[in-house]
């Protein structure tokens, strides 16, 4: 299970030394566990006040230690450190959203401490272990918690969880915005003139370096950029249009049949002119189910005539690649006698990608050769062969 696995407040007894004082669940982290650690949270007062992170072989803890010097202290110092415990096998984007609060947490501390002699305290320190158990349960449960610590004052925490880091763009990639462009403005007002140079060129048929030359923008500029859009979920990566792709259906197509909202939105987006009736949702579907290994969208378009039934065949296409409904089946090249090939120095430029992980699409873009001129350059020469996947 992934997340917060437990809190504790730890301190520096003038008697016993460093110890856990409260924690939950109660025995998390065991006396023998803390005793290998305990330096690493009740640290000398020269490196409190920065998050500290370590692993014990079940755990990953994060605290922020904190420590005040003082007369009315015992040995002149006051030293503490509230800490989160999670599986030592952890994400970091699971991670990254609790080190603000752990930082939070522990400078309110402080400023309790410094009113109300809150940490030192004997009566107002037995509150910390009520504390920790609504920390635990309310950041576990809700994700924020509101605890009034006294009178005056009251811990407000919430946990704000950052979205996954978007995948690497690929100039080959064709970006098909999925927000208006009011929404995408309300968020990149650090990219305000980059991205509205190359908003007008992103119509989901170019693909990231043709925007790129018909922008102006440089390469890196761009890519930035539309990971910043996918980043928000304001647009979506597909393959480059060609009439020569092909497709195969996902075990989501069902869901064409049954989910009559995906059914609407089909046929909304499908179709040529809102003035002419839509085809039946029954053949869309068995359309779909007519791509496969070995059937180009060129061979789809001859066995129906989209056309004729008021349906646009690139929109066709990327409505079900975007829902999950097909999936590309792209051709990869394979060099087979790497010793011929090493003399062959007309066609060095292809010999980095001739590993059959690059597919087709990314040596068109990369070389700006047309797609079959590609494909008919590597299927003519006999020691390359196109692996389909």
């Amino acid at each position: 299970e992934k997340g917060l696995r437990g809190i504790f407040f730890s301190e520096f007894d003038i008697i016993v030394g460093p110890k856990i004082t409260y924690q939950i669940p109660e025995g998390l982290i065991s006396g023998d566990v803390f005793e290998c650690i305990h330096e690493y949270i009740i640290t000398k007062p020269s490196i409190c006040g920065r998050v500290i992170s370590l692993n014990t072989f079940q755990h990953k803890i994060i605290g922020f230690p904190k420590g005040l010097e003082g007369p009315k202290y015992p040995r002149n110092v006051l030293l503490w450190n509230f800490c989160f415990v999670f599986n030592a096998d952890e994400d970091e984007e699971v991670l990254r959203p609790y080190e603000p609060l752990i930082r939070k947490l522990a400078n309110l501390s402080e400023v309790l401490e410094k009113e109300s002699e809150f940490i030192s305290n004997p009566t107002t320190k037995q509150r910390i272990q009520f504390v920790v158990h609504e920390l635990f349960t309310n950041l576990t449960q809700f994700g924020h918690c509101a605890i009034p610590v006294d009178e005056s004052n009251t811990i407000y925490l919430k946990l704000i969880t950052t979205l996954p880091q978007p995948p690497p763009v690929e100039e080959h990639q064709v970006p098909v915005l999925l927000a208006t462009l009011d929404s995408i403005r309300s968020i990149t007002s650090d990219w305000e003139l980059s991205m509205q140079q190359i908003l007008p060129y992103i119509d989901g048929v170019a693909h990231i370096r043709r925007i790129t030359e018909l922008s102006g923008v440089d390469s890196i500029t761009v890519c930035s950029c539309i990971r910043h859009l996918l980043y928000y979920r304001c647009a979506r990566l597909i393959d480059v249009f060609q009439y020569g792709n092909m497709y195969k259906t996902t075990s989501a197509i069902g869901n064409l049949l049954e989910n009559s909202e995906l059914q609407t939105q089909c046929l909304r987006c499908i179709i040529r002119s809102e003035e002419l009736a839509p085809p039946p949702i029954e053949k869309v579907f068995s359309m779909y189910c007519y791509l496969k290994q070995g059937v180009t969208v060129q061979e789809w378009c001859m066995q129906y005539d989209p056309i004729s039934l008021n349906i646009d065949e690139r929109r066709f296409i990327a409505f079900a690649v975007l829902n999950g409904l097909l999936q590309r089946i792209d051709k990869y090249p394979l060099q087979l006698n790497m010793k011929s090939r090493k003399q062959d120095h007309s066609k060095q430029w292809l010999m980095s990608m001739l590993n059959g992980e690059t597919p087709t699409d990314k040596i068109s873009s990369l070389l700006s050769m047309g797609h079959m001129d590609v494909v008919n350059t590597l299927k003519s020469d006999k020691d390359i062969i196109l692996l389909t996947k």
